[in-house]
């Protein structure tokens, strides 16, 4: 019995084949040289090498699912980060925020199983019933003026995202990692799909909200060039010490309901949804600057929990009557001494600072004659 007897009845009806012979009657060539065709096409539209020809469709229900395309190419990439990380010896991404930060992506695309229908009716019927005129769908000219125009709504989307609180709330989402690398871009919100990523360096809050022109920006006033010499820091201001997806998609929202329940009038409380993450009673819509708090370096908060932790545990030494016990606490008089003086502290009262170094100058000197007297007493022990 031939091939084909075994994939066709007598009355000719084809069965379903196996996927090795249709492997085998396929042209290999043709196959292979379409598959590398698409590979390539796919792969320049992560760098946005499209030819509107091809990215043009008359109905909704012709547009292919781009996001599904992508993956495979993303994890690729991410890949290839990992390994330029390695070969130029810097440290590789951090597998429990990748791991955080794909599990953000998942729970958007689960989110999207329930309200994309919702979004997609929305569209479809402001299309139909509202819609000024109708642009030719294969002309160059109705594929440029789109890809502008949702740039520019990008860039307000965006900038609403981060200027109104209660979008804000979902939005964090996206900013809660530390770290800047491919797996951040994943961190998206189950209720948000519009995102870009911003530092929480002072000068680089409530800035930079363009998506793919930079024109936007200048054009409102909202761009924010990067400083030289200053640390570009990631993540939120004050950033949450969880690898949780669902404690970072939801906190932010709890936070805006409690905000909201402590104002005392419907002014005030309306002002706790809509205007800025900042806002306070009597404050602009966005907040003062000197009263936004910086983004702390990592590095800067670390030293701080080990200092901390150092001054409350050499604190019971003392009580202890612990004989190095006062050396420890002159080198951390000592330490803090320092960086009063060499540090940036122009955000404390000038008062304060004074104070503050002139207690620590004495107690530094208080701390020295305490340590004097035990090694001349541990001195006298050992003569003996």
């Amino acid at each position: 019995m031939e091939m084909d007897d075994w994939n066709s009845t007598s009355n000719g009806t084809e069965y379903v084949r196996s996927v090795f012979v249709k492997l085998a009657n396929e042209d290999l060539e043709s196959r292979i040289y379409g598959g590398s065709l698409m590979a390539l096409k796919n792969l320049g539209r992560m760098f946005y090498v499209i030819d509107p020809s091809e990215t043009s469709y008359r109905t909704t229900q012709q547009v292919p699912n781009f996001i599904q395309q992508a993956v495979p190419y993303f994890f690729i990439f991410i890949l290839l980060e990992n390994v330029l990380l390695w070969l130029e010896k810097k440290p590789a991404m951090r597998i429990n925020d990748s791991i955080t930060s794909i599990s953000h992506g998942v729970l958007q695309q689960c989110g999207r199983l329930i309200w994309r229908g919702a979004e997609g009716w929305t569209y479809i019927y402001i299309y139909e019933n509202f819609r000024l005129f109708e642009a030719p769908w294969d002309s160059g000219y109705t594929w440029y003026a789109a890809a502008l125009g949702i740039d520019f709504c990008y860039y307000w989307v965006h900038r609403a995202c981060h200027e109104v609180h209660i979008f804000w709330a979902q939005h964090q989402v996206h900013h809660s990692s530390e770290d800047y690398n491919l797996t951040t871009a994943l961190r998206q919100s189950v209720l948000q799909g519009w995102c870009a990523f911003v530092s929480s360096n002072l000068y680089c809050l409530d800035k930079n909200y363009g998506g793919v022109l930079i024109i936007w920006d200048r054009i409102f006033g909202t761009f924010a060039e990067e400083r030289e010499g200053e640390e570009i820091i990631y993540g939120l201001v004050y950033n949450q010490p969880s690898f949780n997806p669902i404690h970072l998609q939801s906190f932010y929202t709890i936070y805006v309901f409690k905000k909201f329940q402590a104002m005392k009038n419907w002014k005030h409380k309306l002002a706790a949804v809509f205007y800025g993450p900042s806002w306070k009673p009597g404050k602009p819509r966005l907040g003062l600057d000197s009263e936004k708090p910086n983004g702390m370096n990592p590095v800067v908060v670390f030293g701080s929990v080990v200092y901390i932790i150092a001054s409350l545990t050499n604190i019971g030494l003392l009580f202890e009557n612990k004989p190095y016990a006062c050396i420890l606490e002159l080198l951390r008089c000592a330490l803090l001494l320092t960086a009063l003086q060499r540090l940036d502290f122009s955000d404390i009262n000038g008062n304060i600072l004074v104070a503050a170094e002139i207690f620590f100058l004495a107690s530094t000197g208080f701390w020295l004659i305490q340590s004097l007297k035990i090694l001349q007493i541990n001195a006298k022990y050992k003569i003996k």
